[in-house]
């Protein structure tokens, strides 16, 4: 396991992105959301809104367990200063029927179920913003790890 000297080390983005998602992800797998630190749960939000939109687009990330963070992701956006992204998942959110996605898993599942068309099209147009990366959250997110970095810990 990496220290977070070591994931702040690599150079190259991606090998960043990857290594900082490998201190972060397992410890959130074992001890779940709330046993991270704020710093880590910044990471956690950004890293798995990442990986289910390219994944699956805004309606997977819904779908799967990443909604359940639903609020903390828009936080974490705000705390790297990702003004740009925060606005477009500002905006996936506000198209959830409701305007609010339910911390539940459960519960969330049976409203996509019948999610309009409407809806599916425009979370499509979102992902299709959100490939642009209108900010550059790899960067964002290796300036806010520099700046908390007492706040990742090898497990």
């Amino acid at each position: 396991m990496a220290s977070i000297d070591e994931v702040l080390a690599q150079e190259d983005p991606t090998t960043f992105a990857i290594a900082l998602s490998d201190l972060v992800f397992p410890r959130w797998d074992r001890d779940g959301f709330d046993a991270l630190t704020p710093a880590e749960r910044v990471a956690y939000c950004v890293d798995a809104l990442e990986r289910e939109v390219n994944n699956g687009g805004f309606h997977q990330f819904f779908l799967n367990s990443s909604g359940d963070t639903t609020a903390e992701t828009a936080a974490a956006l705000e705390a790297i200063g990702a003004a740009a992204a925060g606005s477009l998942f500002a905006r996936a959110v506000v198209a959830f029927p409701g305007g609010q996605p339910p911390k539940d898993r459960e519960q969330r599942v049976r409203i996509l179920e019948g999610v309009s068309e409407e809806t599916r099209e425009t979370w499509l147009a979102l992902d299709d913003e959100f490939y642009t990366y209108p900010d550059d959250l790899t960067a964002l997110m290796r300036r806010f790890v520099g700046l908390h970095r007492g706040e990742f810990r090898a497990w």
